[in-house]
């Protein structure tokens, strides 16, 4: 079974207040807490949820959790508006309760910090008190359940005498209302009484959804080719008391035999679940709670291909008016990024033009395929940062050629290296190229790709303009591993877009497809060098 690696995880957000205003006349306020966020495609405000109401309190902590999906890739801004309820109607109808106030956070900063909670001071309405905020990533998301089902002297369906069962298993949970629901089953083992099935891998979000003392039941049938298959009977479990039970067996109980047999009736057999444990695998989220840092470099393409910077149609051409395509990438992905930097540095590079001399020196220099636009070493704040050294290395440098992005590439390895990620120093590089053409030293890039492939780095290369970009899609190797001769990546570590397929979408869009797959390479790094989330102690 394949491990889901999908990493919009599920984070539970419980609120309280402080030094709410006193709304009521008579007493003191009663309160509720309703929580929207804005549809990044619809553009339109979508209600999250609302809590109960606390009555009379001036801090109340209300017991509710509200669960939402955490997206890496997506700037995610949860806006909370505190209301005193006025006695009657339901808490939708905003408009017969009084508007106390409101504040606004990003998800990606509650859960990046230490201890996944902030506390906001309400404006607007009474523009008085605070809201406190606390997150708490949903458990388990992506951890499985390892263990190898058998069973004895199960009752022979098939004949009383000389017939036999063919058993398999068939796991059910029971759901938050109290109803069971099947999560999970196996094959049948044909003929056997006792049989052993082959040994199983069962997702925990699945059969438990992370909370391994919810209850179960294990059920065994007698396959049927017409699909009516018999009860051989039920056993009771979770996940906690099979991991608990050293392969001690659980009686199987036949509920119809139980009646029928009376008092001389003992099970239906015994269930055992032997080899018994739990795989981690933990989430991108766990990781970022843990402390983990993201770094980013950005190289810029200023090959002649882009076209002459004073032309208008030039794919480098800056207007008061209106940002280029170089501009929107940098602004929609960086404002991402920025989110995971501690420092909010960065370091910018540009690749494929001839660059100015200082004096006394005249002319510009030979073609240059790896520059640091400040100086080597130079990082700049935040993306208006990267967006002045974009525009600054227009004014210093002659565009050229060819396109070479080994040399990038080999720049970010350094800084990925540089980096010494460890158990206790969790830290990740990404690298951003932003280019116009077509790769001019496929075969050095490649390489490249494979020995970076084994360092703490991924590579986002975004593809400006109308040029044939079919070789890029080689470097994006999804669903196999990227090779050259007999050399083979550790794993996949470049995503590619076309900017052209989502501009028209929107910056939130265009971040959302480029970062998609960075936790996925994150957790793949982390997992082959055995480093698990750091547990941060306030």
């Amino acid at each position: 079974m394949s491990i889901d690696l999908h990493c919009s995880e599920k984070i539970s957000l419980f609120f309280s207040c402080q030094d709410l205003p006193k709304v009521d006349f008579f007493s003191a306020t009663d309160s509720f807490v309703s929580i929207s966020t804005l549809d990044p495609v619809s553009k339109q405000v979508v209600i999250l949820g609302n809590s109960s109401v606390i009555y009379d309190s001036q801090t109340p902590k209300w017991p509710d959790q509200l669960i939402v999906n955490y997206n890496f890739e997506l700037i995610q801004e949860i806006v909370c508006k505190i209301y005193g309820y006025q006695g009657k109607g339901s808490t939708n109808d905003f408009k017969n309760h009084k508007y106390i106030g409101m504040a606004k956070f990003k998800l990606s900063e509650l859960v990046h910090k230490r201890n996944q909670s902030t506390t906001i001071k309400l404006t607007e309405g009474y523009n008085q008190g605070e809201i406190h905020i606390r997150g708490e990533t949903v458990n388990d998301t992506r951890d499985i359940f390892y263990c190898q089902f058998s069973a004895k002297n199960l009752t022979k369906k098939n004949g009383i005498i000389f017939g036999s069962s063919d058993p398999f298993l068939v796991i059910t949970r029971c759901y938050e209302d109290g109803h069971y629901g099947v999560v999970w089953k196996n094959d049948p083992v044909m003929k056997n009484v006792n049989p052993a099935w082959p040994a199983s891998r069962l997702p925990l979000q699945l059969i438990c959804n992370g909370d391994i003392e919810r209850p179960l039941k294990i059920e065994i049938f007698d396959f049927e080719k017409d699909g009516k298959h018999n009860s051989l009977g039920v056993s009771s479990t979770t996940v906690k008391e099979l991991l608990d039970s050293n392969g001690a067996g659980i009686e199987i109980i036949d509920e119809q035999m139980k009646i029928k047999k009376g008092s001389s009736y003992k099970n239906s057999g015994t269930l055992f679940a032997t080899h018994c444990y739990i795989e981690r695998h933990p989430t991108f989220g766990q990781y970022v709670c843990g402390g983990l840092e993201l770094h980013m470099m950005i190289a810029i393409d200023y090959t002649s291909s882009n076209g002459n910077v004073t032309d208008p149609s030039s794919l480098h051409y800056v207007s008061s008016n209106k940002a280029n395509a170089y501009q929107n990438i940098i602004s929609s992905i960086g404002q991402v990024i920025t989110e995971y930097d501690h420092d909010n540095k960065f370091p910018v590079y540009g690749f494929g033009a001839k660059v100015k001399l200082p004096p006394p020196e005249n002319g510009y220099s030979p073609t240059q395929h790896c520059f640091p636009i400040y100086g080597d070493g130079v990082e700049v704040d935040g993306v208006n940062g990267i967006l002045d050294a974009y525009k600054d290395a227009l004014k210093n440098v002659s565009l050229a050629g060819p396109t070479l992005f080994a040399p990038c590439i080999r720049k970010a390895q350094e800084y990925a290296k540089n980096l010494n990620c460890s158990q206790h120093n969790q830290k990740y590089q990404i690298l951003l190229i932003i280019t116009d053409g077509e790769i001019n030293d496929m075969d050095a890039t490649i390489t490249a790709i494979i020995d970076a492939s084994r360092d703490p780095l991924s590579i986002i290369i975004i593809g400006v303009g109308t040029a044939d970009f079919s070789s890029m899609h080689l470097l994006d190797s999804d669903g196999k591993l990227l090779s050259n001769g007999r050399s083979q990546a550790a794993r996949d570590i470049v995503q590619f877009v076309p900017y052209n397929k989502f501009a028209s979408a929107g910056a939130i869009t265009l971040a959302q497809e480029v970062l998609a797959e960075i936790p996925v390479q994150v957790i793949r790094y982390m997992e082959k060098k055995e480093i698990i989330p750091n547990i941060i102690h306030e």
